[in-house]
């Protein structure tokens, strides 16, 4: 009796056994991760440092250079604008550096690329393609020759407007 009742439970952890593999069913699908990462770009403030400019009559040109970045996600065509500046007419041109004095201004202008080809007048756009990451964006500027102009530090504001498409 007691032989048939341990084959009794044998056989009942058996069947039990076998009963549970065959409920046990594995499912499988998938989980899509996703995210978008939005077009947008951004633009970091530069500098034009024209250097010492020698004010007189017979006073040359002087040029110089600067830069400002654009820094977008993806390529994108942009069109930058920049503006007339702090002291916008104030010295008879288009923009101009205030100086020491209360009426002490330098005259410049701005342009886009090389070889001042392109004046880059206040509020006039300038398109670009620009690719993903950090773009340089060239400006060149120049001091009309020929001003007379008190002696020390002259500097303007101008600021940089970019819309991207």
């Amino acid at each position: 009796m007691l032989l048939n009742r341990q084959v009794q439970t044998m056989l009942g952890f058996v069947a039990v056994a076998a009963l549970a593999s065959a409920q046990d069913q594995v499912a499988a699908a998938t989980l899509e991760v996703t995210a978008t990462v939005a077009s947008a770009c951004t633009v970091e403030s530069g500098t034009l440092d024209f250097g010492a400019y020698q004010a007189g009559p017979q006073a040359p040109s002087l040029e110089g250079s600067g830069v400002f970045n654009v820094q977008c996600t993806s390529p994108a065509s942009i069109e930058i604008k920049l503006d007339g500046g702090l002291n916008e007419g104030a010295g008879g041109g288009a923009r101009a550096m205030k100086g020491p004095g209360n009426n002490d201004y330098l005259n410049y202008a701005l342009f886009e690329g090389s070889r001042f080809a392109f004046p880059w007048d206040p509020g006039v756009g300038m398109l670009e393609t620009v690719d993903s990451g950090a773009n340089e964006i060239v400006v060149n500027g120049v001091i009309a020759g020929g001003q007379t102009a008190q002696a020390g530090q002259y500097s303007d504001t101008v600021q940089i407007i970019m819309t991207f498409f």
